[in-house]
């Protein structure tokens, strides 16, 4: 996963940028410039981020540098950790985008509208 794909699954637990930039302590540009791949995070934010959502701070932690580095031999170190990402933690966060996605798309149950300024009578069928 990309350093972008973990700071949706945050924006869709907090609700907006704005929301998760306060959860781990950043600006708000800040946090839009890491998803646009402009900028990393400090790994103070990392670490929370990673704690939000219950996945491994290294793995986050080597998203955000494959963003950051430009020496090959250095992304050359980080790119297994992305790669090789525990397979539950991917399945973990899909299902966990999924179900909060399912929650704002599905509609709720209709009730039917009360009658107003009418009296009820008795309807007798034979």
């Amino acid at each position: 996963m990309e350093l972008r794909d973990y700071i949706n699954a945050g924006i869709l637990l907090k609700g907006n940028v704005t929301e998760l930039a306060k959860a781990i302590d950043q600006e708000r540009e800040a946090v839009s410039a890491a998803k646009s791949h402009k900028r990393g995070l400090p790994d103070e934010a990392l670490s929370k981020l990673a704690d939000l959502l219950g996945t491994d701070f290294r793995t986050i932690v080597a998203a955000s540098r494959l963003v950051t580095e430009r020496n090959e031999a250095k992304r050359g170190y980080w790119l297994p950790f992305v790669q090789n990402a525990p397979q539950m933690t991917r399945i973990a966060s899909y299902a966990l985008i999924f179900g909060i996605v399912t929650n704002f798309v599905t509609p709720s149950s209709a009730e039917a509208a009360p009658l107003q300024g009418s009296r009820a009578e008795r309807v007798c069928i034979m």
